[in-house]
């Protein structure tokens, strides 16, 4: 009797990079790979608005694109955000509005943070690195091969060339992680391999002096700094000079503080100057991110 036996695999990485020794069998080699990406954004919308249909309930077009945005074509957190979206809509009794988007966010963020940490643990140190680092990462040829991963395993998007996180909540995620060579406080992502910075997503252009000092006071975030110490540890020269230092005020440092401030723009107020002490970076906890 004849029996036909199909096999169908499903893996988040190729099967070639998952097996390494000679104990395990190579017969997925006849297997015929279908990449499974996110859903295009009018299959996003139709997914919504037929679930919604079924479900007999309505949403508003402003409500229906925060869904849209925070489920980035991933099926499975589309439909957390939809879920979350109908059901802080039922408990507050009215149709959502605009300034409920915040606590919709905050909502879906708390539902699927375990998930990205699933998805954060099992990528490389390199892929980590260049999620991180994603805006400038991804004009070096050297990242080429973790960029195409990245995109495969659904966490990034490629647009007209470009690579962007699939959802604001993810980029946020990633903002928040421990990454080797990179400082990250808030909006502010700093390289200590590269020596190259990140402003809310734009490189920023500092003097080496101004990239010092940010880079002291991200390490030591949260704290208040001395000026002294400040102006001994970053603006003094290190080596032999050392044991000649001397403390003769503030000024450098200020002229200093000040130049990195103005390259902040509107965010120069996360230096905070404690008057007669020093400074500190400090990134409120509703800083978005």
């Amino acid at each position: 009797m004849d029996i036909n036996v199909a096999y169908l695999t499903v893996s988040g990485r190729p099967l070639l990079s998952l097996f390494h020794s000679a104990e395990y069998s190579l017969f997925f080699n006849i297997f015929v790979p279908l990449k499974l990406g996110l859903f295009s954004p009018p299959a996003s919308r139709e997914l919504i608005e037929r679930s919604l249909a079924k479900a007999g309930a309505n949403l508003s077009p402003t409500i229906v694109d925060s869904i849209l945005e925070l489920g980035g074509g991933h099926p499975f957190f589309l439909q957390v955000a939809g879920y979350w979206a109908l059901e802080l809509q039922e408990t507050k009794g009215t149709p959502l509005e605009n300034k409920d988007i915040p606590f919709l966010h905050q909502s879906v963020q708390g539902q699927i943070e375990s998930h990205f940490t699933y998805y954060w643990q099992h990528l490389t140190e390199n892929e980590q690195y260049v999620l991180a680092a994603l805006p400038y990462a991804q004009e070096e040829e050297r990242h080429r091969e973790e960029l195409r991963e990245l995109v495969c395993l659904c966490l990034t998007v490629k647009e007209n060339s470009r690579y962007r996180y699939f959802s604001p909540l993810f980029r946020r995620f990633v903002r928040r992680q421990k990454v080797k060579n990179l400082l990250q406080v808030g909006p502010l992502v700093l390289d200590l391999l590269d020596h190259r910075t990140l402003h809310r997503e734009e490189q920023l252009s500092l003097s080496t002096s101004q990239y010092a000092l940010l880079a002291y006071l991200m390490e030591h975030h949260g704290q208040v700094v001395s000026s002294e110490e400040l102006d001994r540890e970053v603006l003094w020269s290190s080596g032999e000079n050392r044991e000649k230092y001397q403390y003769l005020g503030d000024e450098r440092l200020k002229s200093a503080i000040k130049g990195l401030r103005r390259s902040l723009g509107h965010d120069a107020g996360l230096i905070e100057n404690k008057r007669g002490i020093g400074y500190v970076l400090r990134v409120p906890a509703s800083e978005d991110i």
